[in-house]
């Protein structure tokens, strides 16, 4: 069977300095056939000329990154190539002068950092479905990053046990050898006029801004291969356009509830289903037989800790993205050594699970996950207008579409669980399920109240409620609306040209109860709330967030509920002291913004 999965992935391995070639130059491998764990089975990158793309890769702009984050470019991919025989894909990277460039270089070197990850686009597979195999005859390269967490052992930095790869057998392509010592020298070369170029320069704004340019390059890249639309982020890039820009467009051809962005370490699917927060409780207040056990969690949250840094350390543990998309939608099962075995792996599942609970994501919203630092989106507050021309030869009267800037800003959120002390002792499958599903149901009834009615104010994120600009008709003339006020709703979008996208109606669970049983007119014997839960065709989604007597319409896709990196859990064992408990505080950093104001109205009966 053969079927397209047009996704963004990523796999790490252990990698080797092939070759030296001074000046901060060197040959790495960076992917081979290594089977890897996937979750629509086990995946092979086959290597050969027909099933790899590598005009991106190998074009010399391609980005060498630090743990896949498109901000922190450390240098750039030169040259790749692809060893048919040895069914492997190597490449030439170039590290950068800056700070931390300079940092993850000397680490290299020092053997201290020693595993390396491509992040590649899926084009095309076939599979076998009796043993899960899925061979990848089809996919491109995007990136390279020097990462902590290794996945496959067969290729990398500092390899003793593979063998020296000798001058002559490095290829500029498959079929013909090339002389190492002429490529030595015109490294060198290039490097010493770069050099010297850059000294008569001598203009720190310009590299800068070309530095800032190349990240934003990266990240656009990263995001349309995501989203499948790799041709229009290289349009964007060609003609010069920022990256809120394409953040835009990606919006607004996003498909209902997709995230826009997802952050993450680079981990395996085999080590995101190994992960355990019990593990992590009992590290924290057990002695070192606990925290060896934890060995593994531990170093997980280090390396998310160092790549999706927060505001501020709160002394607890970082749980990255990776393990937070596998909540919800995983089947759990006790495995040996208290390991926990993940029979389902789904990507955006914590993404799901908050979806689950909170009306404005089963409305829709739309989520940008994995972000870092201040987001900008525009937004168009009005359109250009056709004019006629008033005589033959006449001028016409130019109109132009003004725009806006929806900004979306860090806000800390906190919650606690608490467990006892017998409870945190259990390696069972289900504590884990259990523990995770507290946080996430605490998450998503704070996030869905902020959506809603946030103040703005007060480290609050703004929720439509309180948004400048969204419709009030006339209040309701009862405690609930008739069916004639509600559509009323409805024509207060369409009088503002906004009656489009993912349109529902939210409000309270008693409104919803009432509505059933409000006739939409004497004699018709037709309800408000109609046949499949909608009303005028529209879905009704039941919340108990929110004031009593609120009720809300509007395009959702354009309420955005921003997420930065993973969760912090800090625990606290002086809380429950006197039980022996321990008390967990999950801390997640979040906004919301309101794209279009016009999209939405409200009302009540005041």
């Amino acid at each position: 069977m053969t079927e397209q999965i047009p996704t963004t992935n990523t796999r790490a391995t252990p990698f080797k300095v092939e070759e030296d070639l001074g000046d901060r130059v060197m040959w790495i491998s960076v992917s081979s056939e290594m089977p890897v764990d996937r979750h629509f089975g086990t995946e092979i990158l086959v290597h050969d000329k027909k099933s790899i793309d590598l005009k991106f890769l190998s074009g010399g702009t391609a980005p060498l990154l630090l743990d896949h984050d498109p901000r922190k470019q450390i240098g750039v991919v030169e040259e790749t190539q692809l060893d048919v025989a040895g069914r492997r894909l190597r490449a030439k990277v170039r590290f950068g002068k800056g700070s931390e460039a300079s940092e993850v270089y000397d680490d290299v070197m020092d053997k201290i950092r020693q595993n390396v990850s491509i992040g590649y686009m899926i084009n095309k597979t076939e599979s076998d479905e009796k043993t899960e195999v899925v061979r990848v005859i089809g996919w491109s390269p995007m990136e390279v990053s020097i990462v902590s967490i290794p996945a496959d052992s067969s290729v990398g930095v500092h390899r003793t046990q593979e063998p020296q790869i000798k001058p002559k057998e490095h290829r500029m392509s498959e079929d013909k050898a090339i002389d190492v010592d002429a490529v030595v020298r015109d490294a060198v070369e290039k490097a010493q006029a770069t050099m010297q170029a850059t000294l008569d320069k001598r203009d720190i704004d310009a590299e800068a801004r070309l530095s800032q340019s190349r990240i934003e390059t990266s990240a656009m890249m990263a995001l349309g291969a995501r989203h499948n639309l790799t041709a229009k982020a290289e349009e964007f890039a060609a003609a010069g356009k920022p990256l809120s820009e394409f953040r835009g467009y990606v919006l607004d051809n996003l498909p209902k509830g997709e995230p826009l962005e997802r952050g993450g370490i680079g981990m395996t699917t085999k080590e995101v289903d190994s992960f355990s927060i019990m593990r992590l409780m009992r590290a924290k207040v057990g002695g070192d037989r606990e925290r060896k056990e934890a060995s593994f969690e531990l170093s997980v949250c280090n390396a998310a800790a160092e790549s999706m840094p927060s505001k501020e350390d709160r002394g607890g543990f970082r749980i990255p993205t990776d393990v937070m998309d596998t909540w919800g939608k995983r089947d759990l099962s006790a495995g040996t050594d208290t390991q926990l075995v993940g029979t389902e792996h789904r990507a955006g599942s914590f993404i799901d699970a908050l979806r689950n609970k909170m009306s404005v994501m089963q409305a829709g919203a739309t989520i940008l996950g994995g972000l870092h630092g201040n987001v900008d989106i525009p937004g168009k507050n009005a359109v250009s207008t056709m004019t006629w021309v008033s005589s033959e030869g006449g001028a016409s009267t130019e109109s132009e579409p003004t725009f806006r800037t929806v900004s979306l800003t860090p806000n800390d959120a906190s919650v606690f669980t608490d467990m006892t002390r017998r409870m945190r002792q259990q390696s069972s499958p289900d504590i884990e399920a259990l523990v995770r599903a507290d946080i996430v149901m605490a998450i998503a009834l704070g996030l869905d109240l902020a959506a809603l009615e946030g103040s703005g104010s007060s480290g609050q994120p703004q929720g439509v409620l309180n948004v400048s600009g969204i419709g009030k008709p006339t209040a309701f003339a009862g405690v609930n609306p008739t069916f004639a006020e509600a559509v009323l709703m409805e024509t207060t979008l369409a009088n503002a040209n906004a009656l489009s996208g993912n349109l529902a109606y939210i409000g309270r669970t008693n409104m919803y109860g009432a509505l059933k049983t409000t006739v939409k007119d004497a004699g018709s014997g037709q309800f408000v709330v109609e046949p499949g839960g909608t009303v005028n065709g529209y879905n009704y989604i039941q919340s108990n967030q929110g004031t009593d007597g609120n009720l809300y319409f509007g395009n959702w896709s354009d309420v955005l509920i921003g997420m930065w990196g993973g969760l912090d859990l800090v625990m606290d064992e002086s809380a429950l002291a006197t039980s022996n408990g321990l008390r967990m505080y999950v801390w997640q950093t979040v906004d919301v913004a309101v794209r279009h104001a016009a999209s939405f109205a409200y009302n009540n009966d005041t």
